[in-house]
């Protein structure tokens, strides 16, 4: 899945899933399947297809449930609060982001739980509430730089670039913005 994402493999990425998943000798139950339904919901998200991606996310959350996996659960809760921050529906998108967090912060998965934090940063930045936004980019950007997780600096910093200039603080969106480059 991330290879596909990574390369801008998405369409062939969608394809493959869908005739993995419905090729006959496929698991209707599993990890392995709620793994498939996962990669082919994000990549369904990815391309703008938000029907196709709730309902690739939320049978791999019942899935994840009906395991017991908490790490799956939690990748599940983020990716549709992914879909419900971009359908603008903030109260829905904060609740599925602070679940995932819950469950990331219990495992003690460092990066997982900064990421959440990003993305309730990312609700907090589309609702107006910039302080609260800055605080947990600026959390996020902290653990990302003690894992040494290049993904999360950048996103961190972009995110916050993203507020500065936002509030028109323009030298700090530019610094953020160069560093996240």
């Amino acid at each position: 899945g991330r290879y596909l994402w990574a390369r801008g493999h998405w369409s062939e990425g969608r394809a493959m899933c869908r005739r993995l998943l419905a090729h006959p000798l496929a698991p209707a139950e599993g990890a392995a399947r709620a793994a498939v339904l996962t990669v082919a919901g994000d990549l369904a998200h990815r391309q703008g297809d938000t029907a196709e991606a709730r309902v690739r996310h939320e049978e791999a959350l019942a899935i994840w449930r009906r395991l017991g996996d908490r790490a799956g659960i939690a990748v599940s809760l983020g990716m549709l609060g992914n879909i419900a921050l971009a359908q603008g529906d903030y109260p829905g998108a904060r609740a599925l982001f602070e679940e995932s967090l819950a469950l990331r912060r219990e495992s003690d998965h460092r990066w997982g739980a900064a990421s959440a934090v990003l993305n309730l940063g990312r609700v907090a930045f589309m609702q107006g509430q910039y302080d609260e936004a800055r605080a947990a980019f600026a959390e996020s950007l902290a653990v990302a730089r003690e894992l040494g997780h290049d993904w999360g600096i950048s996103a961190s910093l972009t995110a916050m670039a993203t507020l500065e200039a936002t509030a028109e603080h323009y030298a700090e969106a530019r610094i953020h913005f160069l560093e996240s480059l």
